[in-house]
């Protein structure tokens, strides 16, 4: 299938989902068979979030998110074109391995601005996880996948900023070492530096 004659979707990689849509790879033939990434929506409440919010999604400009393209309305479809990132999500990196503690800290570091930029813009990603992470081939930097998701500020109560933060902790917990214990407390076997405990322990706090 091509879209509007230049997007050829080449396999679909997840959905179909009611909210979500489906996700696919595809290339553009005008632009010599560049990747790129097409969620297709189809239900009418997924489409209205969408097309209200994917103005301000294209107006984001960051090394770090994939860039939003055009939107198309097909077949009783929208479809929303991004750049394609090559690299691989840090749920597949941790079936191969567990991740140290400076390289969390970084990871941190290099996440955090990429934050603060959607929450400048009154945005929120809201399923900030290891597999919305991606680790970039070209130059080894984490890209937050999936911002279409992302919601505006105050949508629902749990819309907070602040839940971002606490996403991203439980997604540094788990790549130092697996999750939380089931009662909710620090994992017996973890030892990190104190000021980096306090640091975790304040991102996973569940008071915004």
């Amino acid at each position: 299938t091509v879209l509007v004659e230049r997007y050829r979707l080449e396999e679909r990689l997840s959905g179909p989902d009611s909210l979500k849509g489906s996700l696919w790879r595809a290339v553009d033939v005008m632009a010599g068979d560049l990747p790129v990434a097409i969620r297709q929506l189809k239900t009418p409440e997924s489409q209205e979030r969408l097309q209200a919010l994917w103005p301000q999604l294209q107006a984001l400009l960051h090394p770090q998110l994939p860039r939003c393209g055009e939107l198309l309305e097909l077949d009783g479809s929208l479809w929303l074109i991004r750049d394609w990132q090559d690299g691989v999500t840090y749920d597949v990196l941790l079936e191969q391995r567990r991740f140290g503690a400076d390289e969390v800290l970084l990871l941190l570091r290099q996440v955090l601005p990429v934050l603060a930029l959607l929450h400048g813009c009154g945005l929120v990603h809201g399923q900030l996880n290891p597999r919305h992470l991606l680790w970039r081939r070209s130059d080894g930097m984490p890209v937050l996948l999936e911002a279409g998701v992302a919601q505006r500020e105050g949508v629902t109560p749990i819309d907070g900023p602040w839940r971002d933060l606490h996403d991203l902790g439980v997604t540094a917990l788990v790549l130092l070492g697996g999750p939380t214990s089931d009662d909710g407390g620090w994992p017996g076997h973890l030892e990190l530096d104190a000021g980096f405990r306090q640091l975790l322990e304040r991102l996973l706090s569940e008071e915004p």
